[in-house]
């Protein structure tokens, strides 16, 4: 009995041709094993994310517990396939920092063995890094040692 429908959302790129997207995602529902061809999938624009456009996926399948996974398994596999096969890239968290007018810069940190040397990066700060550092420290990234920075947890 066909009576159960899934929900998946698909992230694409800013960039992405929104129709042929449409047309992928429901091409791949309909090769995926297991998905009813009545009533028909729907793709839809779900939401704007940071970094991609969500495409809200849904299709029916038989009502068993077995068939959610193994149908889900296959659209998803399909949908990867389908827009590898399309060139399309699939959205991925991406974050760019911004510091205002004044076109602030950041200092390069290299890591040891980064330009095929195997000798420690320079430990003293170049000129600008100070000035950066406060800017990183006042966005609530933190500073380590190591010369990396990660986002604060605060």
């Amino acid at each position: 009995m066909i009576d159960v429908n899934l929900r998946t959302v698909e992230l694409v790129t800013y960039d992405t041709d929104l129709d042929r997207a449409r047309e992928v995602l429901l091409e791949a529902c309909h090769r995926a094993d297991g998905v009813a061809a009545h009533p028909g999938a729907e793709v839809w624009i779900d939401s704007f994310g940071e970094s991609s456009i969500n495409c809200a996926v849904r299709y029916w399948h038989a009502s068993d517990i077995a068939s959610r996974w193994q149908v889900r398994n296959a659209v998803a596999t399909a949908v990867k396939r389908g827009l590898d096969d399309a060139g399309m890239v699939t959205a991925f968290p991406q974050r760019t920092l911004w510091f205002g007018p004044g076109n602030s810069t950041l200092g390069v940190v290299r890591q040891p063995g980064g330009d095929g040397s195997d000798s420690p990066p320079d430990p003293r700060p170049s000129a600008g890094c100070a000035e950066s550092r406060a800017v990183l420290d006042r966005c609530g990234w933190i500073h380590h040692a190591s010369g990396r920075f990660h986002e604060s947890a605060f």
